[in-house]
C-alpha cells in the first residue's frame, strides 16, 4: 500500500496567529478582528458604617454632634464620629464606655427607625439606578445602566 503525498500547494498553514491562512502561497485575508470593549464595573456596593449610629441621628436631632452609642441587649452594636473621635471602639463594653467616658450617651436601638431611614435612603438610591436591591440596612448593591454616574459621588 503505497502513500498518496500531497503537494505541499495543498496544505493549509498558518505563519502566525494573527495572520490569514495561507493557500499556495496565496494569503487568505484573516477575519476583521472583534472590537475591543473595555470591560467596566457596573454594579456597586453601598455600605453605611454604623448605620445605627447615623438612623439615630438623623432621625433624632439632638443627637446631632455629640457623642453617642447606640446598644442592644447590653452590647454596643454602633456609635457616632464623635464618639469615635473620643477613642471608643466598637469592641468595648458598655460599662467601660461608662467609666472612661461619662458624658457619651447610650441611646437603645430602634430597628423601626432604621427601617425608616433605610427606606429615605433607599429612595435616593433608585435615583442612581433602578436596580437597587437592599442586602439589610446600610448594604445595598445597585446595578449602575452608565457607571460614569458616579462620578460626582466619589
Amino acid at each position: 500500500m503505497a502513500l498518496a503525498i500531497k503537494p505541499r500547494a495543498q496544505f493549509k498553514t498558518r505563519s502566525s496567529p494573527l495572520s490569514g491562512w495561507q493557500r499556495g502561497g496565496v494569503a487568505v485575508p484573516a477575519l476583521p478582528a472583534s472590537p475591543v470593549v473595555a470591560a467596566t464595573p457596573r454594579y456597586c456596593a453601598m455600605f453605611l458604617a454604623g448605620f445605627p449610629a447615623w438612623a439615630a441621628a438623623r432621625l433624632q436631632p439632638e443627637l446631632a454632634n455629640k457623642p453617642f452609642v447606640v446598644s442592644w441587649r447590653g452590647e454596643m452594636v454602633a456609635l457616632s464620629p464623635q464618639a469615635h473621635a473620643l477613642g471608643i471602639e466598637q469592641t468595648w463594653s458598655l460599662a467601660r464606655v461608662r467609666s472612661l467616658h461619662p458624658d457619651v450617651l447610650i441611646r437603645p436601638q430602634h430597628p423601626a427607625q432604621e427601617s425608616v431611614a433605610w427606606e429615605q435612603v433607599l429612595s435616593h438610591l433608585v435615583r442612581l439606578s433602578p436596580y437597587v436591591e437592599s442586602i439589610r440596612p446600610g448594604l445595598a448593591l445597585l446595578d449602575l445602566p452608565r457607571p460614569e454616574i458616579l462620578e460626582p459621588l466619589l
